[in-house]
């Protein structure tokens, strides 16, 4: 009667972590405003804006000090947002792919992917207090 108990315990343990998982990954997690950390601070004039459009993600990136403003969309694979960058995008220097995901301390975590596979970070951003 014990290992019935404990394996219908197991069972609707397994369940419930397969319903939360959904609910606690993919674009929602990305959804918002960050700022740039730049010298250890937020950059309040270096913006991201992260929206959703359908299954992907609608970026947004500011620079209040450059007057430059650039929109991209970023697609989700494996709970990380992967975009390709043209070489004349105004964001970083060249064409590039670059990978959006958050650190263990809820950063947002900007890394250009190199041609041989390997991720360097370029950015780091913190999310804006609601």
């Amino acid at each position: 009667m014990a290992t019935l108990v404990l394996f219908a315990l197991l069972l609707i343990a397994g369940a419930v972590t397969a319903c939360g998982g959904s609910a606690a990954s993919g674009v929602p997690l990305y959804l918002g405003a960050w700022q740039r950390v730049d010298g250890g601070e937020p950059n309040p004039a270096v913006t991201l804006l992260v929206e959703a459009k359908g299954d992907d993600a609608a970026l947004t990136f500011r620079d209040l000090s450059r007057s430059f403003q650039a929109q991209t969309t970023a697609t989700l694979q494996d709970d990380i947002l992967v975009m390709e960058m043209p070489a004349e995008n105004g964001i970083v220097d060249g064409a590039t792919s670059l990978q959006l995901s958050l650190d263990a301390g809820g950063q947002l975590v900007i890394d250009q992917v190199l041609a041989d596979g390997t991720s360097e970070p370029v950015w780091v951003y913190e999310r804006v207090a609601e």
